[in-house]
């Protein structure tokens, strides 16, 4: 029989230092590619991400993107030459008359994108910042002597009004007031406004010194568009 061979402490110390430098190189190693990995990670988001700021402020400077919709509401209504404006003499500016004779099924006259037209008024479909214009421009239908002589110290007012269904009750946005240009042409003026609106709400003109013997001309016009 041989002996068994036998291990000197000093081998045994050898081999455990090998067995730890070797789990510590592995343990180390599996560190580093986690680290790697989320750094990895991490970069490729903030290129995603600068990526896809850099495409949108490119969008926005060609004009290719905006903050509000696609479709933007808009209308434009013009006068047409009906009956005889309902109202009467007065220089109280207070006593209005909304305007009703506009048409928007005539030429350049149009309703687009949810806005409505009922009885002298445009709804508004969606909230936003809107332009809102108006010119008028009424004829009268008699030029006598009598129809001057009630015309003189009359003053006419041209107004948009802004009606909300809360505040039950028309507010004034814009106006002008000015003597009747004559007899046979009592008012001409533009109006223009930028108003931020509510869905729902209703935009309107009115006048106020109006007298009975006049009615809207195909000069005039009345609309909005959200900008």
């Amino acid at each position: 029989m041989f002996p068994e061979p036998t291990e000197s402490p000093g081998s045994v110390t050898t081999t455990l230092d090998t067995v730890s430098t070797v789990f510590l190189v592995i343990t180390t190693s599996r560190f580093c590619d986690d680290v790697y990995n989320e750094l990895s990670k991490d970069a490729l988001l903030r290129a995603q991400l600068e990526s896809k700021e850099n495409l949108v402020n490119d969008k926005i400077k060609h004009g290719f993107v905006t903050s509000g919709p696609t479709k933007k509401p808009a209308a434009r209504l013009v006068g047409e030459p009906i009956n005889p404006l309902k109202g009467r003499t007065s220089r109280n500016p207070r006593d209005t008359t909304l305007v009703q004779c506009w048409c928007h099924e005539c030429t350049n006259a149009f309703l687009s994108n949810g806005v409505r037209y009922h009885h002298g008024r445009l709804i508004v479909p969606l909230t936003g910042s809107y332009n809102l214009y108006s010119s008028l421009s009424l004829r009268g239908i008699n030029s006598s002597e009598e129809h001057g002589s009630l015309l003189n110290g009359t003053f006419f007012k041209h107004a948009i009004y802004r009606y909300n269904v809360k505040n039950g009750h028309d507010v004034e946005l814009v106006s002008s007031v000015q003597p009747p240009l004559s007899a046979n042409r009592a008012f001409s003026t533009p109006l223009l406004r930028l108003e931020h609106l509510h869905a729902g709400e209703e935009i309107s003109v009115k006048i106020s010194g109006i007298f009975e013997r006049h009615v809207c001309t195909e000069d005039d016009f009345f609309g909005l568009h959200m900008i």
